[in-house]
């Protein structure tokens, strides 16, 4: 497993680990009656690379590209076969479609939020955080944040 971000309950019961190569993220129960035992949290449509929880409780998620088929070929080949991939001039080499995409989750998994920008001028989400009622996304490949306001309670 390769973890890619902590996300704690605000009890401190659990903890969120996003698994960016299984496109998930993980609870892993630290208290109570599940102490000691994980769970799929949330199968996700891409590759997290980061999440963070936010004052209201909600586990939010940086999504850095969605599901490729080509790049989920190259992910399941022997380490030796993957590294000659990764060799390949850059212009053969699978690519990820260029979205930035954030998604957050109730304490029970429920999907509250998902925003997703395609049109390509934001990419590689790798960092979210939500203060107030705006939500940041950082990224490895921009010179930027993007930030963009929620949607107003009724």
């Amino acid at each position: 497993m390769f973890a890619n971000c902590l996300a704690l309950a605000a009890d401190e019961s659990w903890i969120i680990v996003a698994e960016t190569g299984r496109h998930r993220l993980r609870r892993f129960w630290l208290k109570g009656t599940k102490a000691g035992k994980s769970e799929t949290f949330a199968d996700l449509p891409g590759f997290p690379d980061n999440c963070s929880k936010s004052a209201d409780g909600l586990i939010w998620a940086a999504i850095a590209a969605p599901k490729n088929p080509a790049v989920e070929k190259v992910h399941q080949m022997p380490m030796l076969l993957r590294k000659i991939v990764a060799r390949l001039p850059q212009a053969i080499q699978p690519k990820p479609h260029k979205v930035a995409w954030v998604m957050a989750f109730d304490a029970n998994a429920n999907v509250v939020h998902d925003y997703c920008w395609s049109d390509g001028d934001y990419s590689m989400g790798t960092g979210v955080c939500q203060h107030g009622g705006t939500v940041y996304l950082s990224s490895l490949s921009e010179k930027s944040i993007l930030a963009f306001d929620l949607p107003s309670k009724r």
